[in-house]
């Protein structure tokens, strides 16, 4: 199961996100918001990456074939808040007031 997201960094090694699955997110919004807009990704199974992390600096992948590119947090949250204004609109949800009860002693 692909459950890491690496991405290329600017020191010319590779990042590695560990995403919290049980977040509501798929793996691929949790990449599109946590990758820097306009970066590779891959998303790859953790058992593949090496777990000696003596020369973690040195660490490489090939991203000519990506699962994505990020668009980054800002544009992530700015997207997701015109959808849920649309879905919202064109559902017909409604919001009504709720009233608070204080219950005696």
């Amino acid at each position: 199961m692909k459950n890491l997201i690496i991405y290329p960094n600017d020191n010319g090694s590779v990042s590695f996100v560990y995403p919290n699955l049980n977040c509501g997110l798929t793996i691929e919004e949790i990449a599109l918001k946590d990758v820097p807009n306009g970066i590779p990704y891959l998303l790859v199974d953790e058992v593949d990456v090496p777990t000696d992390h003596t020369y973690f600096e040195a660490f490489t992948a090939d991203f000519s074939n990506p699962d994505g590119h990020g668009i980054g947090a800002e544009a992530w949250f700015a997207a997701n808040a015109k959808t849920s204004t649309l879905d919202m609109s064109q559902t017909g949800t409604q919001t009504t007031d709720v009233q608070t009860v204080e219950a005696s002693a």
